[in-house]
């Protein structure tokens, strides 16, 4: 699937955020070029392509020394393009939503391989705190954070799921623990984390896509998240969990 230029975005979106999503979103899962030394028995990336990795890196690690960047292709490059914000006003209330969106993109994962529905009942407490008053009016009593702001334990058969499907349901997991840790304190350390723990969970399978192209739910996964959750996020809205599309798990 073709990544969308920042034209393609919705407009509600500033010009800065639609730039960098749309950069974002060409190299988000495109395959490490090969250089021209390499061969069937010994890989070596494009020189080129090195270099704007570490030219991309050195340059955000500098400007974000409180974030940490995987390279082009990591979804946190997106954070900073919101803008500055402080706890409780409007861009942190955006960036609350984006990780909420952004969880339930995978969050049926966790519904095929847990027994206990406590990550996907985190995440629904969440949402309804960011609907409150307490979140978007500072009135009323503080919500109970605990345990919202705990990774849950998916159980299968009344135990910790511990073979290869806990490298699905953990990220899921740890990634509505620090949504909730961000819509309680504003660190955007925690943003971060839950938009890079989903991502780890897209890489591991938990994404939608067309059981008939397999293949194409990677590219799909960047597409999406710049062409719904962003909006929607910026609006300060909820997705459903099953838009636009109908939630296929696949398996890897």
């Amino acid at each position: 699937m073709t990544a969308p230029a920042a034209a393609d975005l919705d407009p509600v979106l500033p010009e800065p955020l639609r730039t960098e999503a749309a950069a974002w979103a060409a190299v988000a899962n495109a395959p490490v070029p090969a250089g021209p030394d390499s061969t069937d028995f010994s890989f070596q990336p494009d020189p080129a392509w090195e270099a704007a990795e570490e030219a991309f890196l050195d340059a955000f690690d500098a400007a974000h020394p409180d974030l940490e960047a995987d390279g082009r292709g990591d979804v946190v490059r997106l954070l900073p393009a919101f803008g500055p914000f402080a706890p409780g006003d409007e861009t942190h209330a955006r960036l609350c939503w984006l990780c909420v969106n952004a969880v339930r993109m995978v969050r049926h994962c966790w519904d095929e391989i847990a027994e206990n529905p406590d990550a996907r009942d985190r995440l629904f407490a969440l949402a309804d705190v960011l609907r409150g008053d307490w979140f978007r009016k500072g009135e009323g009593a503080e919500p109970e954070w605990a345990p919202l702001t705990e990774a849950a334990v998916a159980l299968r058969d009344g135990t910790k799921v511990s073979d290869c499907d806990s490298c699905r349901v953990e990220p899921v997991a740890a990634a509505v623990a620090h949504a909730a840790r961000f819509a309680r304190d504003g660190d955007r350390s925690d943003a971060a984390a839950c938009l890079r723990n989903v991502q780890w969970a897209a890489d591991e399978g938990c994404w939608w896509h067309d059981p008939a192209e397999p293949a194409s739910a990677p590219a799909e996964w960047a597409v999406w998240f710049v062409l719904h959750a962003l909006p929607a996020a910026w609006r300060c809205e909820e997705l459903p969990p099953c838009a636009p599309g109908t939630p296929v798990w696949r398996g890897v």
